[in-house]
This record gives C-alpha cells, sequence and structure tokens, in this order.
C-alpha cells in the first residue's frame, strides 16, 4: 500500500490537531514544526532553504480532507491495486516529496517499498529529520483520559485510543497565564508585620490573640490602669 504524505521534518501523519501546511516550495509540514520554523514572521524550509511568510503557511484543511477520504475509504475499499496508485498519485502532485526522508527507513532501519518508495533514502536528508527530532524538546505527551505519559511518536494513547493534543498556548509550564492587572493587595506582609511589632516597646507587644473585645464606653473604662508608653503617647 503506498505511504501517505506526512510532515517533512518530525515524520507524523497529519491530524486534525496538528493539520498541514504547505509551503512556497510545497513541502508540507504540520502546523507545530511550523511553528517551530518560524523565524521573525518568515518559515524557511530546511531542504531546499526557500523562505515562506508566515502568513501565506496556514493549515490546508483541504488537503487533510483528501487525505483522510484517501486513508479512511479508499484503501480499505479498493479492489485493484490501480485504483490506489490513481488516487495516491493524485495527492503527490498537490506537494513535494523531493528530500524529504522516508519514515520507514528512519524509524526502522529498512523500507519495505524498496525502489518503489517516494521518498527519499539520502543520508543528507535522513540527518536533517533526525536532527529536527533529537532538538525537540517536548518529546512526550500526556493522555488527559489515562493519565499516561506517551512518547510523541504514538499519535493516540494505547490505552484508551485518546488523540495526541497539543499543549494549550495560553499556558507556560502547566498553569495558565494571568493577566496583569492584578488587584494590588497593601496588606502587610509576615515579615513587614513582624519588624512592626519587634520595633514597639516590650509592654506594648501584643499578639492577635491577646487583643481584648472592644468594650462600651464608661466610667470604668477611664478607671482603666494604662501603661507608661501609652501615657506619653
Amino acid at each position: 500500500m503506498p505511504v501517505l504524505p506526512y510532515c517533512a521534518v518530525c515524520l507524523q501523519d497529519f491530524a486534525l490537531h496538528q493539520p498541514p501546511c504547505l509551503l512556497v516550495c510545497r513541502h508540507v509540514y504540520c502546523s507545530r514544526c511550523v511553528r517551530r520554523l518560524a523565524h521573525h514572521s518568515e518559515v524557511r524550509c530546511p531542504y531546499d532553504d526557500t523562505v515562506t511568510p508566515a502568513e501565506s503557511a496556514e493549515p490546508d484543511l483541504g488537503f487533510f480532507n483528501r487525505l483522510e477520504y484517501v486513508r479512511k475509504f479508499v484503501f480499505p475499499r479498493a479492489s485493484q491495486a490501480g485504483e490506489l496508485l490513481s488516487h495516491f498519485q493524485q495527492l503527490i502532485r498537490e506537494v513535494n516529496l523531493t528530500q524529504v526522508p522516508c519514515k520507514a527507513l528512519l524509524c526502522q532501519g529498512n523500507c519495505p517499498q524498496d525502489g518503489q518508495c517516494g521518498f527519499s533514502h539520502t543520508s543528507e536528508s535522513l540527518s536533517i529529520a533526525r536532527r529536527f527530532r533529537e532538538d525537540d524538546t517536548d518529546l512526550c505527551w500526556e493522555c488527559h483520559n489515562c493519565l499516561l505519559t506517551l512518547t510523541r511518536r504514538l499519535a493516540n494513547c494505547p490505552v484508551c485510543a485518546a488523540p495526541r493534543e497539543e499543549r494549550p498556548e495560553n499556558r507556560v509550564e502547566g498553569r495558565e497565564r494571568k493577566g496583569t492587572n492584578a488587584t494590588l493587595d497593601l496588606s502587610p506582609t509576615v515579615e513587614e508585620d513582624t519588624g512592626a511589632r519587634e520595633s514597639l516597646p516590650e509592654d506594648c507587644k501584643m499578639s492577635a490573640a491577646s487583643v481584648p473585645a472592644p468594650q462600651v464606653p464608661g466610667k470604668d473604662a477611664d478607671r482603666r490602669k494604662r501603661s507608661a508608653c501609652c501615657i506619653l503617647q
């Protein structure tokens, strides 16, 4: 069975949360790898150094739908090899597979299609993809259903079959970013409150628990004995 186009550098199959993006050179990358390749509003192809404006490297959902149609409906139901090749060649015409490394050769060490493989087997192409994958700092993902940490080579969780989910952009190291218009807290910190208490005379130091409840003013309140420092105040 022919191998459908995949991301040219991470070599992962495209998904709805990771759709394909076509550059000017017609090499196709997933949206996650396009963000990694973007620099100063430009996306540079690692295989031919072609520069694509970042606003032009948008996800192509039409191409993704055609891939899914062939994968889910044509390949399982095709009775003749000619029918498979016809749909496969139509997809291949839309993209550029030059220098795109063979996924089977890079991951498994051999290609089962031998000379009929449409992907590159050169050491230069393999080294570019291998270096790009090794530089990825986010090699794992967590399944939100099973709470398992899985390698990014798995597009689905092997336990519950949930698809791999990308890390949301509004989170930093697992915590949501908060706005800068936070309410200003003017209450003293523990250190400030402790320092203020230590600066008082010894006989005026009172803990919060030792403060008496307020009483109704009267003759008895005026006759209470006050400390020397309170009289001076």
